[in-house]
């Protein structure tokens, strides 16, 4: 397919264009449409794949996109309504951040866009689907299209599920680590506790058009790559390996279900017995032995014969669900290795308690967190 590329004329006049079409927006909506598309077809035509690199014509005027700019083209891509720009813009070297209320006549909702790079696919946790122990309400799907770009697509209550405020959010993250995130909330500003309607205005499908739309590639010429950072899960168990030594260490009357978690470095999985269900989690990780600030975390802890340093925690931090509390064994090797042990006495993040108690007690988690088996990988 043959591109065609922008020149520094043609950006020019799209802005200029642009913010003469924000003073016609409210004079005459039909107008606004007509021009956007005829606007879009003249400049654009065919648009380059999503896993290509922006043209040498875009990476010239990407760093003078500005956000207003950027909430223009944004409402373009609107059905017609009503768009008011939202206290909630941002620009670094690093991203992009800017949103909007839009209102297409049956409550306003909340639509705020970020664009960024990231390394590489693996290296953002928007890539995946959030885990259900941590977005117990979340709908998600994810999908790699042949050019190698990965489509997240999701649907979530935030906070209370009973409040009814609801996150919808598409993420399109191109090969080369370009990343476009829109999130769209039913309420019209971060500020209102109650929805303005039941469900969000834009459909997942109308996110995902947006979040795909090639009018963003020219301005990612202006967002510098974070530098490559080493992988702090690189070395650690995987996933399968962790909820191998998990369900080989469980007292015989725990049934398990429900397994999940990171690539290496983290696990969940749903424990329950005759008293209902719990959360389980292990996370390993890596640090250097004489760390100060693990010196600091364990100071009030004890140090086993054997040198690992123990540290147990009770309460109720992490969670906004009645009644739910947490117990974690919390272990220091000398090699610097880091085991953390947490149950629940909810199935989830977010949730009301089911049992009273977390389904194991501090005895066995802290007999699961020393574990041998976890110095096998050390």
């Amino acid at each position: 397919m043959v591109e065609n590329q922008l020149t520094q004329l043609d950006v020019e006049r799209h802005f200029s264009i642009s913010r003469a079409k924000k003073l016609l927006h409210k004079v005459s909506p039909i107008f606004r449409r007509i021009f956007a598309v005829t606007l879009t077809v003249g400049m654009y035509g065919c648009a380059p794949e999503m896993g290509s690199s922006p043209s040498p014509a875009n990476s010239r005027v990407g760093a003078g996109v500005s956000l207003e700019d950027l909430s223009i083209i944004l409402q373009d891509m609107l059905p017609t309504g009503k768009a008011v720009a939202l206290p909630t813009e941002a620009e670094s070297r690093r991203a992009k951040n800017f949103g909007i209320s839009y209102d297409d006549g049956h409550g306003a909702v909340r639509i705020v866009v970020s664009l960024q790079r990231v390394p590489d696919l693996n290296s953002s946790e928007l890539t995946r689907c959030p885990l259900i122990s941590r977005s117990p309400t979340s709908r998600c799907t994810r999908s790699v299209n042949v050019d190698g770009s990965v489509l997240v697509l999701n649907q979530e209550y935030e906070g209370v599920q009973e409040v009814g405020v609801q996150r919808w959010s598409a993420v399109a993250t191109s090969k080369d680590g370009r990343q476009t995130v829109i999130s769209e909330w039913n309420r019209a500003s971060e500020q209102e506790d109650m929805p303005s309607r039941p469900n969000p205005s834009l459909s997942l499908k109308q996110l995902e058009a947006i979040a795909t739309d090639r009018r963003w590639d020219f301005a990612f010429s202006g967002i510098e790559a974070p530098s490559p950072q080493p992988d702090p899960s690189a070395g650690l168990m995987t996933k399968e390996e962790i909820l191998a030594v998990v369900k080989a260490s469980l007292p015989r009357r725990i049934r398990t279900s429900g397994e999940e978690g990171d690539p290496r470095g983290y696990a969940d999985l749903k424990v329950r017995d005759k008293q209902g269900e719990s959360l389980l989690e292990i996370q390993l990780q890596r640090w250097k032995p004489e760390d100060p600030r693990m010196a600091q975390l364990f100071k009030d802890g004890v140090v086993k014969p054997n040198g690992i340093r123990l540290l147990i925690r009770q309460g109720p931090y992490g969670h906004k669900g009645a009644g739910a509390i947490s117990w974690t064994a919390d272990s220091l090797r000398l090699n610097g290795l880091r085991v953390i042990v947490t149950a629940h006495n909810a199935a989830a993040y977010g949730v009301d308690a089911v049992r009273k108690e977390p389904a194991l007690s501090v005895g066995e988690l802290t007999d699961l967190a020393l574990n041998d088996a976890w110095d096998s990988q050390s």
